[in-house]
């Protein structure tokens, strides 16, 4: 499974209405972002040839529309009206793509936390309606990590897609208005920065994927670390033993934080390095432009709009770079989380049959009762019990032999391999 895929399964049905205004969303904002980078061309060309506005008299009509001095009682001029009312456009594509962000954060926000709230009520849905043991390797701060803190990292997961889809529709948009302006230029200039990109990625792919590890098992064995301190604060008091626990935790918590260091890094690192891409882009755009002899016109044309595409791309970039990279960081967490799904599930034993209530008018029966923690060591093996009703009955043995095991089989606690409950003389499954 692709890890947008492993995304993806975390959104709930109920909030596809969600995903869907934000994916209309980004989009009313990436045109907008688009056109704002476009209109760099006409405001720059206008201040250097006058004679445009009689080449495309109802386009400039449609710009005058949008000049405040057009509805002035003094005589601006035609330029100055068509250079305010470009602006006027400019402007007005601005506030719109500010109030597009706005309501994509909003819904991102939203989406995220329901998706977490649905997501942790899941899990401890899950955790009490399946048998216990089939979490052998979850303690109680495995689930409390899992619940409190890997279901925040989820939903992280889940906004970082978004932002993702988001930028990359964005790129796509500005590449085609620069590819209809300059076109070897702009897939020149493309090449260079996607090639870039892909070795910054590469180099630390495999760096991500073993701190992403370290970082899931650090964070779970700090959270069990402190609950058995805790638990056990009588026992560490009697025994004077503060220092060995307090050391054992340091050691670990110190590993994590050194972990922890490098994500802080990480995030600032595609923007320096995208700086020093782009003004090697600028450079050798200027350079070519001189050494072929373009007009005045068009380099000061193409330079504004080059420079405003990259200002706008630089961040875009960025944020692409990073959502990749804190994915990844959380692929882990996701494929654990995914585990825990299946295991709820496949074994949603008790959730099925919480509804089930027995009259005992007689007797409760086990015949051939199996169970063990693991398969190939069974505790209890093919036991038989006859239990009349208001009989009392004591179960003794030594310890390990099975006696809380068999309590929690006849309470329904755990799900026994193989056997049959008799209830009044009528078997039950």
């Amino acid at each position: 499974m692709s890890i947008i895929k492993k995304i993806i399964y975390f959104l709930d049905p109920s909030l596809k209405t969600h995903a869907y205004i934000l994916i209309f969303l980004l989009i009313l904002n990436a045109f907008a972002d688009s056109l704002t980078i476009a209109l760099i061309i006409p405001i720059i060309i206008f201040f250097f040839n006058k004679d445009l506005a009689s080449t495309y008299p109802e386009i400039v009509s449609i710009i005058e529309f949008f000049s405040p001095f057009k509805y002035l009682k003094n005589d601006y001029g035609d330029q100055t009206i068509i250079i305010t009312g470009l602006l006027g456009v400019f402007s007005l594509l601005i506030i719109l793509r500010i109030i597009f962000n706005i309501m994509f954060l909003y819904f991102k926000s939203d989406l995220k936390l329901k998706t977490r709230f649905l997501i942790t009520r899941k899990l401890l849905s899950g955790y009490f309606n399946i048998p216990h043991d089939k979490f052998s390797n979850k303690n109680n701060s495995s689930f409390a990590f899992s619940t409190l803190t890997e279901t925040q990292h989820i939903s992280d997961c889940l906004g970082q897609l978004f932002i993702l889809f988001s930028e990359i529709f964005l790129l796509i948009c500005i590449f085609f208005v620069l590819l209809i302006f300059q076109t070897t230029i702009t897939i020149f200039l493309s090449i260079l920065v996607g090639v870039s990109s892909l070795i910054f990625l590469f180099y630390f792919k495999r760096k991500i994927n073993l701190l992403a590890s370290e970082r899931r098992e650090g964070e779970a064995i700090n959270h069990r670390q402190i609950y058995e301190m805790f638990d056990g604060y009588l026992e560490i008091k009697s025994y004077n033993s503060i220092s060995f626990f307090l050391k054992k935790y340091a050691k670990n918590l110190k590993k994590y934080l050194y972990n922890l260091k490098f994500l802080e890094v990480l995030p600032g690192l595609p923007k320096l390095w995208l700086e020093f891409i782009s003004l090697v882009s600028i450079i050798f755009l200027l350079s070519y432009m001189i050494l072929n002899n373009f007009s005045q016109e068009i380099i000061i044309s193409t330079l504004g709009l080059y420079v405003g595409a990259v200002f706008r791309l630089m961040p875009s970039i960025g944020k692409i770079i990073n959502a990749i990279q804190s994915i990844k960081y959380f692929e882990p967490t996701l494929d654990g989380i995914l585990l825990d799904y299946k295991l709820i599930n496949n074994n949603n034993f008790f959730s099925k049959n919480e509804d089930l209530k027995y009259q005992i008018n007689s007797s409760v029966e086990l015949s051939n009762i199996s169970y063990g923690y693991k398969k190939s060591e069974l505790i209890l093996k093919d036991l038989s019990l006859k239990i009349n009703k208001n009989q009392k009955i004591g179960i003794a043995g030594q310890s390990g032999c099975g006696k809380s095991t068999l309590i929690k089989v006849i309470a329904g606690l755990i799900k026994p391999y193989s056997g049959k409950f008799i209830i009044d003389e009528k078997k039950n499954n």
